[in-house]
């Protein structure tokens, strides 16, 4: 699903091994580039030294085997949330938030349940970034990500003015009216950036929607959402349309 350096395998996808995840460390950690060795052994050197005081706690018995290794897998849960999450946002990467859908999927098909996804995509944001400026246009960004980054669904990048949100456990049917409203409050959410810095025209987004069929890959549920989109941009763009 991804070329990011990930010796686990993602939830769900094959069975765990050890030995395999021990030889893709080996093997990635070969391929470092020389610019980036000084800093791998440095951190290796930290992680030696974090090892090195959990054993210590175990051994004087202060604390016991199984919370040593609750607190290295804990750590290490808690780096890989923030290898996928965009610095500048707090945005789910493309990489992240299609393999958490890569799983969702496997997830929906095996008890069979609905999962509704949307791409999202700004109108006429190359305007902003040409006309206003990066910054003006990475303030609509962030706003954007406060607006759509919903509690009960799954929201992530998925190219410059792109974004995926997904609902699990809801049809389209159900999930249309809500993101709907949604989307009508969206350039109010934008109103005063937009005032700020004097941007003619409202800042809109187009949506396209469409449910999973059963047994469909990543690649084909979001290239159906995608068409979609593409409707909603043909019909006049600040809609959301579903197929």
């Amino acid at each position: 699903m991804t070329n990011r350096y990930e010796a686990l395998p993602p939830e769900g996808s094959r069975p765990f091994d050890l030995d395999h995840a021990i030889q893709r460390i080996d093997d990635e950690a070969a391929k470092v580039r020389p610019a980036d060795q000084d800093y791998l052994r440095s951190r290796t050197a930290v992680w030696l030294l974090f090892e090195a005081g959990i054993e210590r706690k175990v051994d004087t018995g202060e604390i016991t085997r199984q919370r040593a290794n609750e607190i290295r897998a804990t750590d290490r849960a808690l780096r890989e949330i923030n290898q996928r999450r965009d610095q500048r946002f707090g945005l789910l990467t493309v990489s992240a938030v299609t393999e958490r859908l890569y799983n969702d999927l496997l997830h929906a098909d095996r008890l069979d349940e609905p999962l509704t996804l949307g791409v999202l995509d700004i109108d006429k944001f190359r305007d902003v970034n040409n006309l206003y400026g990066h910054s003006v246009g990475d303030k609509v960004l962030e706003e954007t990500v406060k607006h759509y980054d919903l509690e009960d669904s799954v929201f992530g990048r998925w190219g410059g003015d792109e974004f995926l949100l997904y609902f699990r456990g809801q049809s389209v049917v159900e999930v249309f009216p809500q993101v709907s409203a949604l989307n009508a409050n969206y350039p109010a959410q934008l109103e005063s950036i937009r005032k700020r810095h004097t941007i003619v025209d409202p800042i809109t987004m187009s949506i396209g929607l469409t449910q999973h069929i059963p047994g469909q890959r990543v690649e084909q549920l979001i290239e159906r959402a995608d068409k979609v989109l593409y409707v909603a941009k043909a019909q006049g763009r600040n809609r959301v349309v579903h197929d």
